[in-house]
């Protein structure tokens, strides 16, 4: 983190050797409030959460019960692709002088994708009428990111407004990521082991986090209302990566409420692989081509493991208000 600490003294020093009037105004610093859209690409993360056949090998999904009738390359549930959402920000500037500025930026994005399916298990040989498995997957995605920047006025007139260049020096992405699986059992009328509510929910959740560099380009503009408050836009192009997430948090929760139905029954007798094993607190989020070996359908394939990315690479739109002082 020591370029870090570089960067802000830098800015600090320019702040400093700037003066007070730099540029023969009275207000030289400035607060912007930010909210718009932000679509960042997640094209790893999205392309292995929306195929069946491949799966992040630390997701609870693979806690989710596979029916018998599924195709032997179909293990998870698929869900669409996160998509762009609402962003909110802070942004504070320091003019230099007339043409030039510097300012630091916070950036909070959230998004998220959640799919649902029912399927039928038979989980004891004499059994006449089938579990109902209603299950849930939920991939969620949190992304602060932090930017310095420069800032060129390509026209400013302080009666009315301004335009300007927007370039990031430096700037890194905090990302947080959750993994959420829920299946409920739903027991049929005719079977006399169901327990006396119908069935049990069964949650699983999985927790990581990754540091990564970002940095963004774009132009905006502002019109002042007056000589203390403006309201704007920005139009920016987000560039940076998490190139690895660390799980940070594991709750699991197996089939042990369901004391009816042994254990040795669920998994590895009916068509119903055994999962992996519970992932460790460090371990890196990994994702890899899952498949259910046709030869014994109760053994899974996990194939070459590689590191789940997060790219961030996409545009982000604001609106601002600030207030010079």
């Amino acid at each position: 983190m020591r370029q870090w600490g570089w960067c802000f003294l830098c800015f600090f020093l320019i702040s400093v050797w700037g003066g007070e009037n730099a540029y023969g105004e009275d207000k030289n610093w400035s607060v912007g409030f930010l909210f718009g859209m932000y679509d960042p690409s997640l094209e790893t993360l999205n392309d292995v959460i929306a195929d069946s056949g491949k799966g992040i090998v630390q997701d609870p999904n693979f806690l989710l019960p596979r029916s018998q009738e599924f195709p032997a390359n179909e293990r998870n549930i698929s869900t669409s692709a996160i998509e762009g959402n609402l962003s909110f920000g802070l942004e504070v500037e320091r003019l230099i002088t007339d043409r030039h500025s510097l300012l630091f930026t916070l950036s909070v994005w959230n998004g998220e994708s959640i799919a649902r399916d029912e399927i039928p298990l038979f989980l004891r040989a004499d059994q006449t009428d089938p579990f109902i498995f209603p299950r849930e997957a939920r991939y969620n995605v949190q992304l602060n990111q932090f930017w310095l920047s420069w800032r060129y006025h390509l026209l400013k007139n302080p009666e009315v407004g301004r335009v300007f260049l927007n370039i990031g020096i430096a700037g890194f992405a905090l990302a947080d990521v959750t993994l959420d699986s829920l299946v409920k059992v739903v027991c049929p009328d005719s079977n006399p082991t169901c327990v006396p509510d119908g069935g049990f929910a069964s949650v699983s959740s999985t927790e990581a986090s990754g540091l990564g560099f970002s940095t963004n380009f774009g132009l905006g503009g502002e019109y002042f209302i007056t000589n203390w408050l403006s309201v704007g836009a920005n139009v920016n192009y987000v560039i940076g990566e998490v190139d690895q997430l660390n799980v940070d948090r594991i709750f699991t929760s197996g089939f042990e409420q369901f004391d009816e139905v042994p254990p040795e029954s669920l998994f590895g007798t009916v068509g119903i692989p055994t999962p992996p094993p519970v992932p460790e607190t460090g371990n890196n989020l990994t994702f890899a081509d899952i498949r259910i070996n046709p030869n014994t359908p109760n053994t899974e394939e996990i194939r070459q493991q590689s590191p789940v990315k997060l790219e961030l690479e996409g545009l982000s739109a604001v609106f601002l208000f600030r207030v010079h002082f």
